[in-house]
């Protein structure tokens, strides 16, 4: 492997299991009053990009695009975090306006 492939993959793995990390954080305080698209987004979206940053020990040669999408992820879940910072916010609660209307 090439020593840009490599640092790649290490960002890779990184920025994966941070967001890894951030989705199961946020799953585990989820309960029934959230959306189920909301719990549904971080139950999928935690060990997806996990496989993607570990896809190299798959044999997967990493591109340069991967970190940029891994950190453009990361950035919109750590710019919720204010919200996130006592449990699911009212705006992904089921009895908010927006459950309301699904």
């Amino acid at each position: 492997m090439d020593l840009n492939i490599k640092l790649i993959a290490v960002i890779d793995v990184v920025l994966g299991s941070v967001i890894w990390f951030v989705c199961f954080c946020r799953a585990v305080v989820n309960d029934k009053t959230v959306l189920r698209r909301v719990r549904l987004k971080f139950v999928l979206l935690g060990p997806a990009s996990l496989a993607a940053s570990l896809s190299p020990l798959w044999g997967d040669t990493p591109h340069y695009t991967d970190p940029i999408l891994l950190g453009a992820i990361l950035i919109g879940l750590l710019a919720e975090t204010y919200q996130w910072k006592k449990g699911p916010p009212d705006n992904v609660k089921v009895d908010s306006v927006i459950g309301k209307l699904e």
